[in-house]
């Protein structure tokens, strides 16, 4: 009995290993943007509305080091008014966690990524609007 255990063990855990080219602690944009506004999203959720908030999600590489910023927007009446709907966009910093760089900014369509660069970074615009350029670790209306 204690043979079978053990090669039941063996089988069951190599079969959680067997993939080594997935790493299995990956979050998903859409769950690191949830844990960062986790206090915005629970203010909406305690809105007396009846529409679930929804959270447009789009990686982009904008300072060509290989890694994508995550741009998030959130489509609710908590986050939304007649200029738009709340736009962020997060960049991965030196410790591996992330941090805002475009926060609070209103877009009705979205964000567009222009080819030219400025700091280092894509300059943006949100669809219509002035041109956003990277500046002091954030972007700012140009």
């Amino acid at each position: 009995m204690k043979y079978l255990f053990a090669i039941f063990m063996l089988l069951f855990n190599s079969s959680l290993f067997a993939d080594n080219s997935r790493n299995i602690l990956e979050i998903s944009p859409l769950q690191i943007v949830k844990s960062y506004f986790a206090y915005d999203i629970e203010e909406a959720k305690n809105l007396p509305t009846r529409i679930d908030l929804e959270i447009e999600i789009e990686e982009v590489d904008l300072n060509n080091d290989n890694v994508n910023e995550i741009i998030a927007i959130f489509q609710h009446p908590y986050f939304c008014g007649r200029a738009g709907c709340r736009t962020v966009i997060l960049s991965k910093i030196p410790n591996n966690a992330w941090a805002p760089i475009l926060s609070n900014a209103l877009s009705q369509d979205g964000v567009e990524v222009l080819k030219e660069i400025h700091n280092g970074f894509n300059v943006i615009t949100l669809y219509g609007s002035n041109k956003w350029i990277m500046a002091n670790g954030v972007y700012e209306i140009e």
